[in-house]
């Protein structure tokens, strides 16, 4: 190690020593979310029955518009959005109200599952596939994830089963949506380790447990998200914390 010069100021860490991870979506990707969500939903609307189905359907429009007594414990932010849109759109068209709300959220939990999904092979193909750190690598990475994103964002979009339940009132592609948002927050602070990706996240995931018993079941995936996140950038010492 050479000597410093006598009165020589210490040297200084510039912006570029520092180490900044690379953003998992980019513009682009949320232009392709968005267009994803219009062009489902246009989908969805024009493949869609101008009647409630009988059934779930029918017995939550009824429920909504207060034809039947509300039985339901739960699920009170998903029935509090559908009652402001069977109110505004009147009891006559309240089914049809709540039917296009139902679609407008699928199609948002589409354009996140392509957000999620492209920072999903875009986190793990950075972490894992090694090789330099060229633009030309990067591009390809992105490209790479783009294309994963894609296919299986189109595929759950356009499967049978998605799209009938998109079609449909319902209540579980909100909490689809929901769930979709707080896990791209957590894979933000996988990539990032800012605590505010992580704070957002299981704010969200609380709320989401008092609503539907699904959160509780994912919980396990949301808590191995983060145990990554806090090791891969020294939060904690789980390792030793655990044996302890």
């Amino acid at each position: 190690m050479e000597n410093q010069p006598l009165g020589a100021s210490a040297p200084v860490q510039t912006a570029a020593d520092v180490y900044t991870p690379a953003a998992l979506t980019t513009r682009l990707d949320w232009r392709i979310a968005g267009a994803v969500a219009v062009v489902s939903f246009i989908a969805y609307l024009f493949t869609s029955s101008r009647w409630v189905f009988v059934g779930q359907s029918s017995g939550l429009v009824a429920m909504l518009i207060g034809a039947t007594p509300n039985t339901m414990s739960d699920h009170f932010i998903w029935q509090r959005l559908m009652s402001m849109a069977t109110r505004l759109a009147g009891v006559e068209h309240a089914a049809t109200a709540a039917t296009v709300a139902c679609m407008a959220i699928s199609s948002l939990a589409l354009a996140f599952t392509y957000l999620l999904t492209k920072a999903s092979f875009a986190f793990l193909i950075e972490k894992y596939a090694g090789g330099n750190d060229s633009e030309w690598r990067n591009r390809h990475v992105d490209l790479a994830a783009m294309l994963g994103g894609g296919v299986a964002t189109v595929t759950l979009a356009f499967c049978a089963p998605f799209w009938v339940a998109a079609s449909r009132v319902n209540y579980l592609s909100f909490y689809l949506l929901w769930m979709l948002i707080a896990a791209f927050l957590m894979m933000n602070f996988m990539n990032t380790g800012r605590n505010r990706y992580l704070y957002s996240a299981s704010l969200l995931l609380g709320m989401g447990m008092s609503q539907s018993s699904m959160f509780i079941e994912f919980l396990p995936v949301f808590l191995i998200m983060a145990a990554i996140g806090l090791m891969v950038f020294d939060k904690v010492d789980l390792p030793t914390i655990l044996t302890a």
